[in-house]
């Protein structure tokens, strides 16, 4: 596989993720919000 540069969207632009809130004791996730978000890029 070689390095390529990421081709930007111009059109249909999306904003993903998640936040995650770990429990520090346990290690284990308290809760996952998801992150889905359409992104205006013309203003």
């Amino acid at each position: 596989m070689m390095p390529q540069k990421f081709v930007v969207a111009t059109e249909d632009n999306w904003l993903n993720g998640v936040i995650v809130d770990i429990d520090e004791a346990s290690g284990w996730a308290k809760s996952i919000v998801r992150l889905n978000y359409q992104v205006d890029l013309n203003t």
